[in-house]
């Protein structure tokens, strides 16, 4: 499990708001809500699983990956300074994507 949003400062506080409040059941409670995240992920897997939703997603993705095939091969033109610069020097080809 990743803390993306949660710095080390906002953790710890939140562990001593959490002692504060509930004291000696913090890991109780911390238990609880881990057993209910986990259940929760379960469900949501099935879910997925049974409408066939994660077959789509895949689907798309190759498709539109099929089709940006193209664009990542061309030469960089004009309209590429309106892109931000990570995507600008991801379009431009490399002396090694050339061919011999």
């Amino acid at each position: 499990m990743t803390f993306a949003f949660f710095g080390s400062g906002e953790i710890l506080i939140a562990l001593v708001v959490g002692l504060l409040l509930f004291g000696g059941r913090l890991p109780e409670i911390v238990k609880q809500v881990a057993k209910f995240f986990g259940e929760a992920k379960r469900t949501m897997a099935d879910i997925r699983r049974e409408t066939g939703v994660d077959e789509v997603i895949r689907d798309i993705r190759s498709d539109v990956d099929r089709a940006a095939g193209p664009l990542r091969d061309r030469e960089p033109g004009p309209t590429d300074e309106l892109l931000p610069p990570t995507e600008r020097e991801s379009t431009k080809n490399t002396e090694s994507d050339l061919p011999s």
